[in-house]
């Protein structure tokens, strides 16, 4: 789908997503991967991109024809209306390599995409093909990390700080549980953990009670204004996109195979990769750093929806001597939500599954739309809500 449109593969029924351009103007196209599962090479035929952002951090602007985008990752690129006036294909083309379940049958590289239409250009269905110049779909990658350069340079500390205090995270080969419930489920392990939250008992919640078992899968860091580092480790050929929540991190390196001490200088220290999200590549490393600037309890997990309902996340409690856990817990807006979220389950709404990480429901969106009864005696849909929150539409 492509801003909600997309025709199916044979054309016989939905609508083509369609940009009208005008001959000599550029365009600024936001390009965001909201997948469940699928990550992309991008595509203008026959014209360039450049891109000028990644997660929202400008970069040093570079032109590309392909851009691979995964899962939860943003680009803004430019594009100029360059070309004879006609209509032109906008091109998703999946990675299959990075897929560990069947892919879906249209592969981007036939007639259901999106349309560039120039001005002047009549309404018909383009002819243009996605060239030559990329052959190999099969991959499962990043873009380059030496294109991504900050525009504005920032240091992410040095080799030595690192080889002082990295830690390796491995994200564990999925596994098949029984639980209690619902019969099987695959879960994902990431540092020795499968993420399970209680909903009942929020992280912040238990900072403020002083109950720290009660925190699921989390990395105590404890000193603020602290360069932190991590090698995440994939011990399984699947790649995975991972996100952290309350930092752009430095991207520092990736690769295949198991990353050693004797590789540290090949680290990019003086102004490297600065976003939110970056493929870790199937039996390959990603390394992250961060400055614990910012005192809260943040989410780092898979970007892939299955992935991370099976629990591939952790927390990192965030300097908790300056989370003001007690004073949120105490305020009306923390009781309400509890309120309200009891009743909501009380009313017969979606309820956690064992073996669930708490950060995707699992249950079909008919059951997740049960009423919500709040205090006030109003009933209202639960996902109204969400749409309310992120301007989605079902």
């Amino acid at each position: 789908m492509l801003n909600g449109k997309n025709r199916k593969v044979d054309l016989s029924a939905g609508a083509h997503a369609l940009w009208q351009v005008t001959s000599g103007q550029k365009y600024l196209f936001r390009l965001i991967n909201s997948a469940a599962q699928n990550v992309w090479w991008m595509h203008f035929d026959n014209h360039n991109m450049t891109v000028i952002a990644a997660d929202n951090v400008p970069i040093v602007p570079y032109t590309t024809n392909w851009l691979a985008i995964g899962n939860g990752q943003r680009y803004d690129v430019v594009i100029t209306a360059n070309q004879a006036v006609g209509n032109y294909f906008f091109r998703a083309v999946s990675q299959s390599s990075c897929a560990d379940i069947p892919l879906c049958s249209n592969t981007g590289l036939g007639s259901a995409n999106g349309i560039l239409q120039y001005s002047g250009a009549p309404t018909t269905l383009p002819t243009t093909s996605p060239g030559t110049s990329r052959t190999n779909f099969a991959t499962c990658q990043d873009e380059p990390l030496a294109s991504l350069v900050p525009y504005v340079p920032k240091s992410a500390g040095s080799s030595s700080a690192f080889s002082a205090s990295v830690s390796t995270l491995p994200v564990s080969p999925v596994k098949t549980v029984q639980t209690s419930d619902d019969g099987a489920v695959y879960k994902w392990f990431l540092n020795g953990n499968a993420m399970s939250v209680n909903w009942n008992q929020p992280t912040i919640q238990s900072l403020a009670q002083g109950n720290n078992t009660a925190i699921s899968n989390a990395i105590t860091l404890p000193n603020g204004n602290t360069w932190v580092y991590f090698v995440i480790q994939n011990q399984f050929p699947t790649g995975h996109p991972m996100h952290l929540h309350g930092h752009d991190f430095a991207l520092l390196g990736q690769g295949t195979g198991s990353f050693s001490s004797s590789q540290v200088s090949s680290l990019n220290f003086a102004n490297p990769t600065r976003r939110d999200t970056a493929m870790l590549l199937g039996n390959g490393y990603t390394i992250i750093g961060f400055i614990t600037d910012n005192p809260g309890a943040w989410l780092m997990h898979c970007h892939i929806a299955w992935h991370v309902d099976g629990g591939l996340a952790l927390q990192f409690v965030e300097v908790p001597s300056q989370i003001p856990a007690a004073n949120w817990v105490a305020s009306n807006g923390f009781q309400d939500q509890c309120i309200e979220y009891s009743a909501y389950e009380a009313a017969g709404g979606a309820k956690k599954n064992d073996g669930d990480s708490g950060l995707k429901i699992r249950q079909a969106y008919d059951k997740l739309d049960s009423a919500m009864v709040r205090r006030s005696g109003h009933k209202r849909k639960f996902l109204d809500a969400y749409k309310a929150r992120h301007g989605v539409h079902f």
